[in-house]
């Protein structure tokens, strides 16, 4: 799953210590910017990583403001 976000939007889940779901694509709080394979709130699943992990693994593309 490819997660869109603004730059901006990446930054605030960075800075809240938020990590996306890369099954359901719903973000979850208290987890690191490294951090992989933790438990989603949504729907269960162990494919949260970290807001800057989402960006290496290339889940993440950057959309612009509208």
């Amino acid at each position: 799953m490819i997660i869109e976000v603004t730059e901006g939007e990446l930054h605030a889940h960075i800075a809240a210590q938020e990590g996306v779901c890369l099954n359901c694509g719903e973000w979850c709080e208290g987890v690191e910017s490294d951090a992989e394979n933790r438990p989603c709130t949504s729907c269960g699943e162990d494919d949260v990583v970290g807001a800057e992990q989402s960006v290496l693994l290339g889940a993440v593309s950057f959309v612009e403001v509208a």
